[in-house]
C-alpha cells in the first residue's frame, strides 16, 4: 500500500512539473534577461515591448555564439558598449532598437549568424516573381559564406526579412558595410531556364541598400538549378 505522504509527494511533483510547462512559453516570449528583476529605465522599456524583447533575445544569442566562436573577450567588446548605449537611451524605444540592430550588425561582421525577429514593417514585400519587378524589405543578417570566417574570405551571404537570400564567393564590401535592419530594394533580373521540376535555384537579383546607396547583383544560391 502506498503511503499517504508518498502520494502527496507524487502529486506535488506533478503539479510543479506542469507549472514549469505552463510557464515555459511565457518565459520564451520575454527578454533575454529576467524581467522580474528589471530596475533601470531601459530594462523596463525592453520588457514592456515585445519587439524589443525579441531583439534582446537575438542579441543574447549572438553574444553566446560569438563567445564560442571568437572568445569571450571579443564578444564582450561588442556587448559592453551596447549595454552602455542602451542605458543612455532610457525609455526611448526607437533608440534602443537602433542600439540592438547596431550590435547585431557588429556581431554579423565578425562572422556570427544572427537572427532578426519578424516585424511587419521590416518584412516588407514578397520577393518579385517577374523579371524587372522589385520589392522592398530589410536586411535580416549578413554572414560569411562559410562559418567561422571573420574576414569574409570565403565569400558573403545576406538574408532579407522577406525570405530573400543572396550569396557570393567574393568579399562583397557593399553587403559587409550594411547594417541589419537597413532598407533594401530587391529587383529580379534573371530566371534560369530548363530547370528540373522543383529546383528553382539560380535566380539573380539586383539589390540596392537604400540607406547606404551600395548595390550588388547576386544569385540566390551557390549553384544554379540542376547543379550540385
Amino acid at each position: 500500500m502506498t503511503h499517504p505522504h508518498s502520494i502527496a509527494a507524487i502529486v506535488a511533483a506533478l503539479f510543479w512539473a506542469l507549472a514549469a510547462l505552463w510557464s515555459a512559453p511565457a518565459q520564451a516570449q520575454g527578454a533575454g534577461f529576467d524581467c522580474t528583476r528589471a530596475r533601470s529605465v531601459d530594462e523596463r522599456a525592453v520588457c514592456a515591448d515585445p519587439y524589443l524583447s525579441a531583439l534582446d533575445r537575438s542579441y543574447n544569442e549572438a553574444f553566446r555564439i560569438a563567445t564560442g566562436l571568437l572568445g569571450r573577450a571579443q564578444a564582450l567588446a561588442v556587448a559592453r558598449p551596447t549595454l552602455v548605449a542602451r542605458g543612455v537611451c532610457g525609455a526611448d524605444g526607437a533608440c534602443i532598437e537602433a542600439v540592438y540592430l547596431g550590435a547585431l550588425s557588429s556581431y554579423a561582421r565578425l562572422g556570427v549568424e544572427v537572427f532578426l525577429p519578424a516585424r511587419q514593417d521590416l518584412t516588407g514585400d514578397p520577393l518579385p516573381v517577374r523579371i524587372g519587378d522589385c520589392a522592398r524589405s530589410t536586411i535580416a543578417w549578413m554572414v560569411p559564406r562559410l562559418d567561422g570566417d571573420a574576414g569574409f574570405l570565403s565569400g558573403t551571404a545576406v538574408r532579407y526579412a522577406n525570405g530573400g537570400y543572396q550569396v557570393s564567393y567574393d568579399r562583397e564590401a557593399g553587403i559587409i558595410g550594411s547594417a541589419i535592419g537597413d532598407p533594401v530594394q530587391i529587383c529580379l533580373v534573371s530566371i534560369p531556364q530548363g530547370c528540373p521540376p522543383g529546383d528553382d535555384r539560380g535566380r539573380v537579383y539586383a539589390t540596392t541598400n537604400l540607406a547606404t546607396g551600395q548595390r550588388w547583383t547576386l544569385p540566390d544560391a551557390q549553384h544554379f538549378c540542376g547543379g550540385a
